[in-house]
């Protein structure tokens, strides 16, 4: 088993980084702390792809820097290559979801 404790920090990182966000954004009224449901749900799901398009992005940094100090080791820029490849897919990905979800929401509310 690989480990994954090394990432952590990435993760707290992030999650500190929305909560910011969403701490800041002025979806909350001044009358109830808590919006109602559809403000909330869009307000996440416009986040979303947001974060994923962010972690893509740090992960395609990692892996180009694994690549870089692979120093012709063959077993090592295979799998430098192969987290390369990856994260370009989820990069695509998260761009496709932000699609999906902006399609979904005009197809909701066309006139917004």
């Amino acid at each position: 088993m690989k480990k994954y404790y090394k990432y952590i920090p990435v993760a707290i990182g992030i999650l500190a980084m929305s909560c910011g966000t969403a701490w800041a954004d002025d979806t909350f009224s001044q009358y109830s702390p808590i919006p109602d449901m559809t403000t909330l749900l869009d307000s996440l799901l416009n986040r979303i792809p947001i974060f994923l398009g962010a972690f893509a992005m740090l992960a395609l940094l990692i892996a180009g820097v694994q690549y870089v100090f692979a120093l012709g080791d063959a077993t090592k820029i295979e799998a430098a290559k192969k987290n390369i490849t990856w994260t370009i897919i989820g990069i695509i990905a998260s761009s496709s979801i932000f699609v999906l979800i902006e399609l979904a929401l005009w197809l909701v509310h066309p006139t917004a």
